[in-house]
């Protein structure tokens, strides 16, 4: 069998249709089996891989990219970096240059595996036709075993027009539902001794499915329970009577938060810091960190599945009387962004939501809050991940919501092609601030010095129509709010956001 018939079978077989990419000469052999409705075309290769990143998310199980030699890998370099951040499992492969003549350097060859292996888990250079089923599937076993993570794979083009093997394996089943019994009763010890425990969630919860057990143990315990700083997905129920709201991100400010309580127990979670501060984070405080991606960087660290850890220590936990839990942030109707959020919540609450709002964030996670599977956000830093990863979850689920800024829509404004191309159902709400917000309020707050190079005005509606985006603009009032949830297939609105947001990202 010739090897890119044995690619796609592999493909088919282990369920990693469809491929996310944005293809060059030396990935036409291996997608010579691939039909147009198997293929998802991006017009820029980090497109792929963020649209690859929001699939995985939802579906839980590893996407596929096919990136174009070196200078796809190095064109999505940020995508990547924050998928590795996001740990999720995604499969990224590129064409190579034909073997036979790389002695010589030709155009397109390059070392990828160096490029690219500080941040996938596993990868290969497939040499031989023999090797290209295995490959693919030891790079999806990698990637699916917790945490998850990114593999990359090179498929030299020479290859594909050689004869191999496929054996049609069948896939392993993942089981990540890792507990220890003995460490469970462990905890439970600890947690029953002490006096006042608190609890601190991450992104592990909503990606095991854990949230309920989360509001269970929290609620026999009586105690509050915080989201880590910077969760990329639904830390808890924001709805939940135990819930007191996000950690900052500041050493400083959360040792302050968590001055009253004895024991800290970090469920799927971790501490997440920006910016810099003096403190000693959580100095002399009592903390076990339970989950499958450990850190090590503070406490004593169990490996276990957090949502089978919670579901097996509630039997052993003594209730309490409730502690006063913590308010969380009032809503100011005072404030136009809060405003803002407020109709975005009452209209797109069923809604998955990929925020790329930065400087609004804030508000946007107080008040439409957290559910399973039902707010997203780029964790690593970068700018430009929200739309592409939209567009990913659009691929598996109807109802999507992107809320981006000008400036972070502007990076990737090419994934509007893909969305439109293949009737992809996400709904845009664009806060056009004329600028970056959250660089001019840092460099005000901590600098005062405003700068005037960071404020620009796009006409985004001009944008939106050259990709045949259905579009309408609305001052905060958002009256057409309901047009957009309405409106069958993608569609945009761009809400004028002028006034200053007021709000201290970092606590």
């Amino acid at each position: 069998m010739l090897g890119y018939t044995i690619f796609n079978k592999s493909l088919k077989n282990m369920k990693l249709f469809p491929v996310f990419g944005n293809p060059g000469t030396t990935e036409i052999p291996m997608l010579e089996g691939v039909s147009s409705d198997e293929y998802i075309l991006t017009l820029h290769d980090s497109i792929s891989v963020g649209m690859a990143d929001g699939r995985a998310q939802l579906t839980r199980k590893p996407s596929f990219v096919n990136l174009h030699s070196i200078l796809g890998v190095g064109n999505s370099m940020a995508f990547i970096y924050s998928a590795f951040v996001h740990r999720v499992p995604v499969i990224i492969t590129a064409g190579e240059q034909d073997s036979r003549h790389i002695f010589y350097d030709p155009l397109l060859s390059g070392n990828i595996s160096d490029m690219i292996s500080p941040y996938v888990k596993y990868k290969f250079e497939v040499n031989s036709a023999n090797d290209i089923e295995r490959s693919i599937r030891r790079a999806y076993i990698s990637s699916m075993t917790p945490p998850y993570s990114l593999s990359f794979l090179g498929f030299p083009m020479d290859i594909m027009e050689e004869e191999g093997k496929y054996s049609g394996l069948n896939m392993p089943d993942s089981n990540s539902n890792i507990v220890d019994m003995n460490a469970v009763k462990s905890i439970v010890e600890i947690i029953n001794n002490s006096k006042n425990p608190v609890m601190v969630t991450g992104y592990e919860l909503d990606m095991y499915e854990g949230i309920e057990y989360a509001k269970d143990f929290a609620g026999k315990l009586g105690i509050p329970v915080f989201a880590e700083p910077f969760a990329s997905r639904a830390p808890f129920d924001s709805g939940d009577r135990n819930y007191a709201g996000d950690l900052p991100p500041v050493a400083a400010v959360i040792n302050d938060k968590l001055s009253e309580y004895d024991l800290i127990i970090i469920v799927g979670g971790d501490i997440n810091l920006y910016p810099y501060s003096k403190a000693d984070l959580l100095e002399g405080k009592e903390i076990i960190k339970i989950g499958m991606d450990i850190s090590g960087k503070i406490g004593d660290s169990y490996f276990m599945n957090p949502a089978a850890f919670l579901q097996s220590a509630i039997e052993y936990i003594k209730p309490r009387k409730p502690s006063v839990i913590p308010g969380k942030p009032s809503i100011d109707k005072n404030s136009q962004i809060q405003r803002v959020m407020l109709k975005i919540s009452k209209n797109f609450g069923d809604y998955t939501i990929s925020d790329e709002s930065i400087s609004a964030s804030p508000f946007l996670r107080n008040i439409v809050g957290y559910k399973p599977d039902s707010y997203f956000i780029g964790k690593s830093g970068q700018i430009g991940w929200a739309l592409p990863a939209a567009a990913g979850m659009a691929t598996v689920k109807d109802k999507v919501l992107c809320v981006i800024g000008d400036g972070a829509f502007m990076y990737t404004s090419q994934t509007l092609w893909t969305i439109q191309n293949y009737n992809l159902p996400v709904k845009i709400i664009i806060l056009d601030n004329h600028g970056y917000g959250i660089l001019k309020k840092f460099s005000d707050v901590n600098y005062n010095e405003s700068k005037k190079y960071l404020s620009f005005s796009i006409e985004l509606k001009k944008v939106l129509d050259s990709f045949n985006i259905e579009s309408r603009e609305n001052d905060e009032t958002m009256e057409d709010i309901e047009w957009l949830r309405n409106i069958k297939g993608p569609a945009a609105l761009i809400v004028n956001v002028d006034k200053p947001y007021g709000y201290n990202l970092f606590g």
